[in-house]
């Protein structure tokens, strides 16, 4: 899934949408017009991110920096929870999704985690639950206070 390559048929469509640049569709979409020009509708979008994450997870080789973003925004997780996962920044892991090959143990773990997650019999799955909860609360309100010494502390995350 590395190279892009140009549509021999019109009736493929470029999915650049998804974040990869060498996603064409065959069939599963429909194109119409509206009034700011022409737009797509494609059918079964899920199914179509659960094919193409499982299409990387799959390949051979080391994933590309928007594959991996590709499959972190598939695990619903953020730069943050990634970073958290990993040990290492949120903006480093935003560094690593614009390179061109992940190296491990990223490209490795992150390919674990996804299958992992669409596994009924995971052991994961709650533990997936929980993850996207915190992330969820990291990013809404998060009320702080001073305690009992007078130093700052995170009272709730509403």
């Amino acid at each position: 899934m590395k190279q892009t390559q140009p549509s021999a048929e019109a009736s493929e469509y470029h999915y650049v949408e998804c974040g990869l640049p060498n996603v064409w569709l065959r069939n599963g979409f429909e194109k119409k017009q509206t009034p700011y020009g022409e737009g797509v509708s494609i059918s079964d979008i899920e199914g179509l991110h659960r094919c193409i994450s499982r299409a990387l997870c799959d390949m051979p080789g080391h994933l590309t920096g928007p594959e991996f973003r590709f499959l972190r925004r598939e695990l619903l997780f953020s730069l943050k929870m990634t970073g958290e996962i990993f040990g290492r920044s949120d903006r480093s892991i935003r560094d690593l999704e614009h390179k061109d090959g992940v190296k491990e143990p990223y490209n490795g773990f992150i390919r674990h985690l996804y299958l992992e997650s669409i596994d009924p019999e995971s052991s994961y799955i709650d533990l997936f639950k929980r993850l996207r909860s915190l992330d969820i609360e990291w990013h809404e309100q998060l009320t702080l206070a001073p305690d009992s010494t007078g130093a700052w502390s995170v009272t709730g995350a509403a």
